[in-house]
């Protein structure tokens, strides 16, 4: 896995609750 990648799905996944949340 590519750093770009690595951040990519971090991102998705810790926004995920964010979105669930507003």
């Amino acid at each position: 896995m590519t750093r770009m990648t690595r951040i990519f799905f971090l991102s998705t996944f810790i926004a995920q609750p964010f979105k669930s949340a507003l």
